[in-house]
């Protein structure tokens, strides 16, 4: 819950929208009667996030945890019968009712078949259709991922940055929940670091032993033709300004 709240979190600062639409799989395999069965079993809830008045981060996940909490209850209810009640306008480039993804798996159960022992392999299949698919998963006590997104909207940078952002909202999250989240910060040290002083050193340097009338009477003598001054449809050269 507190994984998902903060990508609700994270495309809510993104978007500057107060409903943040995501589908999150569930495993599907609950029933006791199904859990052994090899397959895709796994079925889609689709959660309507609410972050409107900017609320804390821990308002925000009793609201996420509850929504889930809700569509959990309901999820043997076929996706595809879901789309299908509410009828979306067909689009075959695009998932049903959500452009984001959300995917979490917990440490899985070693896979043993009598004496052998299975390994689980990463085929990189079930991406596609979303412009983000966030999968996370619970390895070795880590939580590790991958960001998945749409080339038409996003580039390389743009996805490296929004996985960093992800990670430091998480980390303010956990140490400061009461705090709204439109106060969280999304930036690392480093990125304030250059944001607020490196990409700010705007210092140039000058003749000292001038004065700025002078500097301009040099800029004339080299360049007299160049257009100096546009205003209300008028146009001087430096030659010109210089004269009046």
């Amino acid at each position: 819950d507190v994984l998902v709240t903060a990508f609700h979190a994270l495309l809510h600062r993104y978007a500057n929208q107060d409903e943040i639409v995501v589908g999150v799989s569930t495993p599907g395999s609950h029933d006791p009667g199904i859990r052994d069965i090899v397959g895709p079993v796994a079925n889609l809830v689709v959660l309507r996030g609410d972050c409107s008045g900017n609320p804390s981060f821990q308002t925000l996940l009793t609201r996420v945890a509850r929504d889930l909490s809700r569509a959990r209850a309901h999820q043997e209810m076929p996706f595809d019968r879901l789309v299908l009640a509410l009828k979306p306008e067909p689009d075959m480039s695009r998932t049903a009712l959500f452009d984001v993804l959300f995917h979490f798996e917990a440490a899985p159960p070693p896979l043993r078949f009598g004496a052998a022992v299975g390994t689980v392999l990463d085929t990189n299949l079930g991406f596609g259709k979303n412009d983000l698919h966030l999968s996370l998963q619970q390895v070795d006590g880590q939580i590790r991922g991958t960001l998945v997104f749409n080339l038409d909207i996003y580039d390389h940078s743009t996805a490296t940055q929004m996985r960093e952002h992800f990670q430091t909202l998480l980390e303010q999250a956990v140490l400061a929940p009461e705090r709204p989240v439109g106060d969280l910060s999304l930036l690392s040290d480093q990125e304030e670091l250059r944001q607020l002083e490196t990409w700010n050193a705007t210092d140039a340097n000058y003749p000292h032993d001038k004065t700025v009338h002078g500097l301009f009477e040099d800029q004339v003598a080299r360049t007299p033709d160049r257009i100096a001054l546009v205003f209300a449809g008028e146009s001087l050269t430096y030659r010109e300004l210089d004269r009046r």
